[in-house]
């Protein structure tokens, strides 16, 4: 394993070494009102029915709870993901399919342009779409319901990759779009009508403007 490599995965004295490239990072632990309040970047604030919830937590206390419907987190970030290297990473824990659902987007509300979203089919296979299109889909049932599972999407030198509990799904794809919206909606797509929020939990969210590598952590995201 190679010093840069090992420096991803097993930051020294427990930090992260890109903490100044997190524009989002929160573990739904602390809220304010109907807002979420994270750790690092933006508060997001709770629509529909979503709340945080002691029900299930991998680390802490709470997580996020949605119900399907439009429930969802929502807020602004201070920039878009760019067009260079990103790493969007979080726990879910999804306790009924059927239906598609999305766990994580960004691009301004109601638009397609700039668009950029990950989530789950109805035949349980997980997903990356932009630009109107599904760009990488897994096999069908990945994911085991009723527990907690790790995601990650992940661009690197213009490749983006779709990673599930430390391991690559699906297959590349070439991506140097700019995505310059910082609307941001966790538990549901940027079509706050839309009706596809995820059915269950998300917890340790963390959305990086630098590359990282595949990973399944054993403890919370460092906040230094």
């Amino acid at each position: 394993m190679t010093a840069s490599r090992a420096a991803l995965l097993f930051p020294a004295g427990g930090g992260d070494p890109q903490i100044a490239n997190v524009i989002y990072l929160s573990n739904f632990e602390n809220l304010s009102g109907s807002n979420d309040v994270s750790i690092i970047g933006a508060n997001m604030g709770y629509g529909g029915s979503a709340a945080q919830s002691n029900t299930q937590a991998k680390f802490g206390s709470f997580s996020a709870h949605f119900n399907a419907g439009t429930d969802r987190l929502s807020g602004t970030l201070s920039s878009g993901l760019g067009a260079g290297d990103f790493a969007v990473e979080f726990w879910f824990f999804v306790t009924a399919i059927g239906a598609d659902q999305a766990f994580w987007a960004m691009g301004a509300s109601s638009s397609e342009s700039g668009r950029i979203q990950t989530g789950a089919l109805a035949d349980g296979s997980m997903y990356y779409y932009n630009a109107s299109a599904l760009r990488i889909t897994t096999a069908a049932n990945i994911f085991t319901l009723n527990v907690w599972n790790f995601c990650q999407l992940l661009r690197t030198s213009g490749v983006v990759q779709l990673g599930l509990n430390g391991v690559q799904v699906g297959s590349n794809f070439s991506d140097s779009a700019n995505y310059s919206s910082a609307d941001q909606y966790i538990g549901h797509s940027n079509y706050p009508g839309a009706g596809n929020a995820t059915v269950g939990y998300i917890d340790e969210m963390r959305v990086t403007k630098a590359a990282r590598s595949f990973n399944l952590p054993t403890a919370a995201f460092p906040t230094s």
